[in-house]
């Protein structure tokens, strides 16, 4: 559950992965969840242990100082992505549209 990040930082979509190996006989497995984050403000912020089936991470601290060459407000866009079907078959395409 990555709602304990949200007081703290921006949420990029959560991606999952599962792959499974055998190697001499012996069957490995990996899953793995990844998240792209943005720190909502300067100082030291906390990314918190997480769990999952009994292994428990540690918790990370990061220090978080202002960007000093950041663009100025003037300077930013924005910009929308659309795509023409939501619903594709595998080695189906469908059309981004970016205005």
């Amino acid at each position: 559950d990555f709602s304990v990040l949200e007081k703290d930082f921006f949420l990029g979509q959560p991606r999952y992965g599962r792959s499974s190996n055998n190697i001499n006989g012996r069957k490995y497995q990996r899953t793995e969840w990844s998240i792209s984050i943005a720190p909502m403000k300067e100082g030291i912020i906390t990314i918190p242990s997480f769990s999952a089936d009994g292994m428990k991470t540690e918790p990370i601290q990061l220090k978080v100082t202002a960007n000093k060459s950041a663009p100025d407000l003037d300077d930013l866009f924005s910009f929308n992505m659309s795509v023409d079907n939501h619903t594709l078959y595998p080695q189906q395409s469908a059309n981004l549209r970016m205005q």
